[in-house]
């Protein structure tokens, strides 16, 4: 607030702003941001398990194995499926 003269008298200016879409925006970012870290450790889950249940070490193997980007042959795979919560905690 500050006090301007306007035709010769003294008068105080307010400026008033309204943040509501402002911080509803940050509450969804939020949201998003819980969401994606939600799903990021269940991803290192899945990587763990399925490293863990084909006795496989390196980081390199571990992503071929879950992602199925493997070179090798499929005879004798172990598959894993896992679901990830959506942001109200549903199985997606």
């Amino acid at each position: 607030m500050s006090a301007i003269e306007l035709e010769a008298r003294q008068v105080l200016l307010a400026t008033v702003r309204d943040f509501t879409e402002r911080e509803l925006a940050e509450a969804e970012i939020h949201a998003l941001n819980a969401q994606l870290e939600r799903r990021v450790r269940c991803k290192h889950a899945a990587v763990a398990m399925a490293a863990a249940a084909s006795g496989v070490r390196s980081a390199a193997e571990r992503k071929r194995t879950v992602c199925g980007t493997s070179s090798a042959s499929s005879t004798g795979s172990n598959s894993i499926a896992l679901s990830m919560p959506d942001a109200q905690g549903h199985s997606i």
